[in-house]
């Protein structure tokens, strides 16, 4: 059976930055509100993410509430959704992403299991590379000698300047 875009429910990740200028309790009423907004879909998830800092400042805040959910639509109702978020007070900034669904929500959707595989593999024990060992203890060696040749340049050079000071 051959669906067209538009009947088929995809999946969607909708994270936006609530401004920090709100308290939890209305922080918590603007989330209602945008659970409101989101089309007659399936929500799958959500997430709080907290107060952050932002990058940079967006309209003249500097940090901001996260908040991510992931949800089920039609595409034709992203258009509305967008024009809605446009409008809602408090949202900074907003980004709504076609996504998979999450693997564990995948995994509930499945009602047959996969067999476990036999393990035919045993864990190999990484090899000692002794080449590579001596490669850093030459390196730490030139790098010691080039140490005390700079140390010894800055006591000559120390020397002469306590000279030409007591001149």
């Amino acid at each position: 059976m051959w669906y067209t875009a538009s009947t088929m429910n995809n999946t969607y990740e909708l994270t936006y930055i609530i401004s920090d200028q709100f308290s939890e309790a209305e922080v918590l009423k603007h989330v209602a509100e945008v659970k409101k907004l989101l089309p007659n879909g399936k929500l799958i998830e959500e997430k709080a993410w907290g107060k952050r800092d932002l990058a940079y400042p967006i309209k003249k805040q500097k940090a901001g509430y996260y908040f991510t959910f992931i949800f089920q639509s039609e595409p034709s109702a992203l258009h509305s959704l967008n024009q809605k978020l446009k409008l809602q007070e408090g949202v900074l900034r907003y980004l709504i992403v076609k996504t998979e669904l999450p693997k564990e929500k995948m995994a509930e959707k499945k009602t047959e299991k996969p067999e476990p595989k036999a393990e035919a593999k045993t864990e190999e024990k990484p090899k000692k590379r002794k080449p590579a060992q001596k490669e850093l203890k030459v390196k730490k060696a030139k790098l010691t000698t080039e140490l005390e040749k700079e140390a010894e340049q800055m006591k000559v050079l120390e020397e002469k300047l306590k000279e030409i000071l007591k001149e």
